[in-house]
């Protein structure tokens, strides 16, 4: 019975092991789409509480110095290893050597750096900010292992965080993390979300062979589908195999239907992150057209086609009116852009720059509106992933362009 014993207990640890990742991978998931929700900006444009991606060059006024290496760093984790060989009993009266790495030292230091963009930079407080694809090196010295994880300096980096209240920071916020890496917001993306596919395999590949393990034991207890005196029958593993399948099918078809509810509440929470800015534009644009009557005397069609547009009160009737609004207010930025005389003007240069940022999340809301659309619809549709949807309920949602062209 001893092989039933460490059979069920390695099962055990299988099963619990694949509940964890696959907990891991919906936490991924989660910090993944908070990610990719944020815009990207150019410093210009950013306002206060706006969670934006934003990339430039690091500059510091005293950066850190890694110990051993000696490099220059923004951010580095440092650990000292010692080889150390041991002499322990191996029973019986004899004995054998083990080695082994035991750490002496650990040290990491952030430091205080900004983000600039031509003239322009933010501060970023490195003890608050999560580090992320550093670079590595190791260093062996006689019995000592020297490693190191660091983000040189100079650098040029990515950064997603919150924009502080007085516009000179970007920090963490609620549920938004402050994030510093050497990658673009393209590869940095890519490579979240294939280490989290990468959880949900090996979280369900666990719990299957979790799952198979926990049921051999009960079926050799019980003798069924017959008794095998206590040694391993491949036919019983095939049973415990099918067993593990139907919990499989079953824990997959609640992790499915969660997963759909979830991604059809983000397409909700897409246009919900667009719809105020729409409102906002619909406020501005009558401002900016008023001001600008005074200058733009031959330009009347431009300004009296955007006065009589107006936005629908649902979702379907504002993405339907988006595409004239977008052209309409593309048209009158590029004809303010031909008088320096009328940029020249307070009102309309403040008007004018508040229109570019708006223009700019708008359109990320549209292409994020459109990506939340696509990974709903690809979990949806999918075979065997529709099934499940169909069995409950879920349906397709339109892309933006798609209601736009009806």
């Amino acid at each position: 019975m001893n092989h039933l014993y460490a059979v069920f207990i390695a099962s055990a640890v299988l099963f619990v092991a694949g509940g964890l990742l696959l907990w891991a991978a919906r936490r991924a998931d989660d910090v993944n789409y908070l990610i990719e929700k944020a815009t990207p900006l150019p410093l210009r444009l950013i306002n206060p509480h706006d969670d934006v991606w934003l990339r430039g060059q690091a500059e510091c006024s005293e950066p850190l110095y890694a110990p051993h290496f000696a490099l220059p760093c923004l951010y580095f984790e440092y650990t000292l290893e010692e080889k150390v060989t041991r002499t322990v009993s191996a029973g019986g009266g004899k004995t054998r050597t083990e080695t082994s790495w035991v750490v002496r030292d650990r040290q990491k230091g952030a430091a205080v750096f900004s983000l600039r963009q031509d003239k322009l930079s933010i501060e970023i407080d490195g003890a608050r900010a999560a580090f992320k694809n550093l670079s590595s090196r190791t260093d062996y010295q006689w019995n000592l292992r020297h490693s190191l994880s660091y983000l040189p300096y100079p650098a040029q980096v990515s950064c997603i965080g919150c924009v502080s209240e007085d516009g000179r920071r970007l920090e963490p916020y609620a549920r938004i993390p402050l994030l510093v890496t050497p990658l673009s917001r393209e590869e940095f993306i890519k490579k979240a979300e294939r280490g989290e596919r990468l959880l949900r395999f090996f979280g369900f590949l666990c719990l299957f062979l979790g799952a198979g393990g926990l049921l051999y034991g009960p079926f050799d207890v019980l003798g069924w589908p017959r008794n095998t005196g206590g040694s391993f029958a491949p036919e019983l593993a095939l049973y415990a195999a099918g067993g593990a399948f139907l919990v499989h099918v079953f824990v997959w078809s609640v992790y499915l239907y969660n997963t759909f509810v979830q991604y059809r509440r983000r397409v909700d929470n897409a246009w919900a992150n667009i719809d105020p800015d729409l409102k906002m534009r619909a406020d501005l644009i009558p401002a900016l057209v008023e001001v600008a009557k005074g200058y733009m005397k031959h330009e009347r069609e431009i300004l009296e086609s955007l006065s009589m547009l107006r936005s629908g009160s649902n979702r379907a009737d504002k993405i339907a009116a988006e595409s004239a609004l977008a052209a309409g207010t593309a048209r009158l930025m590029g004809t303010v852009e031909k008088y320096p005389q009328l940029r020249a003007d307070a009102a309309v240069g403040k008007i004018f720059r508040e229109l570019q940022a708006l223009e700019e999340k708008i359109a990320h809301g549209r292409e994020f509106y459109n990506a939340t659309v696509r990974e709903y619809n690809d979990n949806v549709m999918a075979f065997p992933r529709g099934l499940v949807a169909r069995l409950f309920g879920f349906r397709p949602e339109r892309y933006f362009n798609e209601v736009n062209a009806e």
